[in-house]
């Protein structure tokens, strides 16, 4: 019987991540983005590794 292989993501790569998303949301906050402007900030800042 095989066992199911696992797709979970280490946790550091997984806070890693959750950092740079958070960075990503409040700079988006504080330029006052809001809808398909703010998805396009974000996935962009994410990009780059939360610097923007």
């Amino acid at each position: 019987m095989k066992t199911p292989a696992t797709t979970a993501k280490p946790k550091a790569t997984t806070t890693a991540q959750t950092d740079i998303s958070k960075a990503c949301s409040a700079q988006a906050d504080a330029k006052g983005l809001h809808g398909k402007e703010r998805s396009k900030f974000r996935a962009q800042c994410k990009k780059s590794g939360g610097k923007m």
